[in-house]
């Protein structure tokens, strides 16, 4: 089972308490926003690897640009307060599928963005997978549903009612985005080994690993799910302003 509290904390760049550390049967998500003043995305410029200032400057549209250097600079100011190194210096490493991870370090970590919102799930040594949506997009549930989702979670959406569909193929989504990011394995659905719960709190994969599993909502018309390897687990949710 995976017990949470959804508490709420507002905290400022190098300013997390002592308190607000991870414990070892912990998971503490980050909120934070993306659209931020020019002289502050600057700022998180000089944050970045050369590396990421590469990805950075093959986003076209400014908005975007922006919002990656954002995403990548507040990040690292979150890892900076939990490996207490600057995080400027920081190395961000990559495995096959592209999943991010830090060599040589206990903390486990997965960001996800959508639109001006971000999220950063961290835990010590169990990996963990994180992903959020906006529930405004504009999509054909039934037809994605049939060509990603396992048969038997297109049969659980196509049992909902048309007010409630909507809401859990997000949940739906966003479970199985977050499964496949804990797993380190890439973002490409598999109608046959991908099937997570529409509900409850755990899950065995098809080889037989445990996972523990929870969707939440942490602002209006978002949805997002974490996905994690540990057993037991809380997670408190927390707003940063880096």
């Amino acid at each position: 089972m995976l017990p949470h509290r959804m508490t709420r904390c507002f905290c400022k760049s190098g300013n997390i308490p002592w308190m607000d550390r991870l414990s070892a049967t912990s998971i503490t998500v980050w909120s934070a926003r993306l659209d931020k003043p020019s002289q502050q995305v600057e700022r998180y410029l000089t944050l970045l690897s050369l590396e990421e200032r590469t990805r950075a400057e093959r986003y076209r549209l400014v908005q975007h640009r922006q919002r990656f250097i954002a995403a990548r600079g507040q990040l690292r100011l979150l890892l900076s307060q939990y490996i207490e190194q600057p995080p400027e210096t920081i190395t961000i490493d990559y495995n096959e599928h592209g999943k991010p991870y830090l060599v040589d370090s206990r903390l486990q970590f997965n960001l996800a963005h959508v639109n001006d919102e971000m999220l950063c799930a961290f835990t010590w040594d169990y990996t963990v997978g994180i992903d959020i949506e906006d529930t405004r997009r504009e999509v054909e549930i039934m037809t994605v549903a049939r060509l990603f989702f396992a048969a038997d979670e297109v049969i659980q959406l196509e049992a909902q009612s048309p007010d409630t569909q909507r809401l859990a193929f997000f949940d739906l989504w966003t479970r199985k985005e977050s499964y496949l990011k804990a797993r380190g394995t890439g973002l490409k659905f598999d109608r046959h080994n991908t099937s997570v719960p529409a509900g409850g709190k755990s899950f065995l994969s098809p080889d037989g690993t445990h996972w523990s599993i929870l969707s939440f909502s942490h602002a209006p018309h978002m949805r997002a799910a974490l996905v994690t390897s540990a057993p037991t687990l809380s997670m408190s949710l927390r707003t940063f302003d880096g």
